[in-house]
């Protein structure tokens, strides 16, 4: 189950529309809530300001009380719905560096998505590319709505309706863990789900007992859950099939390297395929919780 969310905003309108994700996902799991903030030092050359310019420091400084701001605005929601929040200010030149170190001690991170191709521009910079390709643990990704591109910075996103979630499996270990992840939160959510897997047209007939036996196992795992599934295998490119099931969904789960040659952003090229061409939110697992625990308490019994 998860138990810690990592919520990075930036005040922009797609951290906005992020935000209320963050907040019923928290709820639904009765989960802490990390807000954090990232204060670029504006000598970094992100800011084009010259070396030495005298009023750098009162920039710093400004940037800081706004993020500070930020942060609080954001605390006071989540505090009003009863959700445990903390809040963290770092300063970094590197966005995504912040967010991985964060990220270390949180069970999922939600991120803010600005591109009309789902992925582009986090921050500053790439820090959500940065993000999905380093996180251990799943990370949410919500992409800000053409029709919300032009939308105020500070506008308060009504809390979204997470009733259906699109599981996606592909036989491998990201996606059983995918399964295992996606269950989890549709218990908590009480939503339903559906359950896809999609055969390559070409090799249908071969693979179509053992895709059988995948969602039937999947679905008594739904029923031991106490969750509602429906099972759907269809003859059908995976990305496209994604996309198509998806339409009928509020958030789609899915692995985040399948079976499937890895793309530029070190993802399995379906998995980057849907993020890019999808405006559903999607929680990309990379591998089950208990094992990212486990590798933590690893790290740390070897730690001096």
């Amino acid at each position: 189950m998860i138990e810690r969310i990592l919520m990075p905003l930036d005040g922009s309108a797609a951290s906005a529309h992020t935000l209320p994700y963050g907040l019923a996902l928290a709820s639904a799991c009765h989960a802490e809530l990390t807000l954090l903030h990232v204060v670029v030092d504006p000598m970094a050359g992100l800011y084009a300001l010259p070396p030495g310019m005298p009023y750098a420091p009162e920039l710093a400084s400004d940037l800081k009380w706004a993020g500070a701001a930020l942060l609080a605005a954001a605390a006071a929601r989540a505090q009003a719905a009863g959700i445990g929040v903390r809040t963290q200010l770092p300063n970094d030149d590197r966005p995504a560096r912040a967010i991985l170190a964060a990220a270390a001690a949180h069970d999922l991170t939600v991120l803010g998505s600005h591109s009309r191709l789902g992925l582009d521009r986090f921050f500053l910079g790439s820090a959500t590319q940065e993000v999905l390709r380093r996180a251990e643990g799943p990370c949410l990704v919500v992409r800000l709505p053409d029709d919300m591109r032009a939308g105020a910075c500070d506008a308060e996103f009504d809390a979204p309706a997470l009733r259906h979630l699109l599981i996606a499996l592909d036989g491998g270990p990201c996606g059983e863990a995918a399964v295992t992840q996606g269950l989890a939160l549709a218990r908590a959510l009480r939503a339903r789900v559906t359950l896809l897997h999609a055969l390559e047209p070409a090799a249908a007939a071969r693979d179509r007992a053992a895709a059988a036996a995948l969602l039937a196992h999947a679905a008594g795992r739904a029923e031991a859950a106490g969750v509602t599934a429906a099972v759907a295998l269809v003859e059908e490119e995976a990305g496209a099939a994604i996309l198509t099931a998806e339409r009928r969904a509020d958030l789609t789960v899915m692995g985040a390297c399948g079976l499937t040659a890895r793309g530029p952003l070190g993802l399995g090229s379906v998995t980057e395929r849907v993020l890019r061409a999808s405006a559903t939110p999607h929680l990309v697992v990379n591998r089950s919780l208990q094992t990212v625990r486990e590798g933590r308490a690893e790290r740390g019994r070897r730690a001096p």
